[in-house]
């Protein structure tokens, strides 16, 4: 077993920490959001375009150390934002988790995004 770490959050409770790893994530969500505003942009704006770079996701791949599936898809949800306003504002809002934002996004709509975000939350 792995010696604890030595950080000031060591000494929290667990209601503290509960607390803290919870607003992190948010965090952490809502910077994946604004990840992929950005690569939406560069992708839209044609930015990857170089010698031996074939889309977006390679040169994800290859100037970010992602890997290319991730970066397909990473590519694919960000394309599919812009169309997808409550989802795109949960997101940008650290609600909902890129997890979640990649599965609805394999379905969602204008019609249907209320009802996918409702079961995203619950």
């Amino acid at each position: 077993m792995g010696a604890s770490l030595s950080l000031p959050e060591s000494g929290l409770s667990t209601d503290d920490l509960k607390a803290r790893i919870t607003e992190l994530a948010g965090h952490l969500n809502a910077g994946e959001y604004r990840f992929l505003v950005l690569v939406e942009a560069f992708d839209r704006g044609d930015g990857w375009h170089g010698e031996g770079i074939n889309s977006c996701a390679h040169w994800l791949n290859w100037f970010c150390g992602i890997s290319i599936g991730v970066a397909r898809e990473k590519v694919r949800v960000a394309r599919a934002l812009p169309a997808l306003p409550q989802i795109s504002k949960a997101f940008s809002d650290g609600r909902v988790s890129y997890s979640k934002v990649r599965a609805m996004t394999r379905v969602a709509t204008l019609k249907n995004e209320a009802d996918l975000l409702n079961t995203a939350f619950h």
